[in-house]
Parts: C-alpha cells; sequence; structure tokens
C-alpha cells in the first residue's frame, strides 16, 4: 500500500515530525511505501508521484501550504486512484 503523509517540515525539531517518524517506520516495518509531503514540495505533483492508497492529510498544513488547490483536485485522486483520505 502506499502512503503519503503530510508534515510542515520533516528535520524540524516540533512534535510532528517525532509522530511522523513513528508513522513512517510503522507503515515501512509493515512493507508499505511511505511517502512524505513537506511544505518544499510541490502539493499536486507530489500527490500524483506518490498515487497513494492512503493520504494522512493534516489540515493546518493543507491551509498554510496548499490553500489555493482546487477542491475537486481530491474528489479526482479518489477516482484515479482509489485514494482514502483521512484528515
Amino acid at each position: 500500500m502506499n502512503i503519503l503523509y503530510t508534515v510542515s517540515n520533516p528535520y524540524g525539531l516540533g512534535a510532528d515530525r517525532w509522530i511522523w517518524e513513528g508513522y513512517r517506520d510503522a507503515f515501512e516495518a509493515e512493507g508499505h511505501q511511505f511517502f512524505t509531503l513537506s511544505e518544499f514540495d510541490n502539493f499536486e505533483r507530489k500527490v500524483f508521484e506518490a498515487r497513494p492508497d492512503l493520504f494522512m492529510l493534516d489540515w493546518n498544513f493543507f491551509e498554510k501550504y496548499a490553500s489555493n488547490i482546487k477542491p475537486d483536485f481530491f474528489a479526482k485522486i479518489k477516482e484515479k486512484f482509489g485514494t482514502k483520505i483521512f484528515c
């Protein structure tokens, strides 16, 4: 399964980094592909590259870094990849 997880800065010192690392390690230990979408990435491009089965989207991340994404974008990835979005 392809997992896409949003974290503002995977090199930061906040709790979001440690939570991200925990999810990453757990999913990879079970043999899943784990992709990270950070503030440094192109939002749409990264989603289409990862082709996620599960998209773990932090709403605060979305508001801050991807607020220009059209609402139909999420319907598109659900239809195209069967993505489940956890927000």
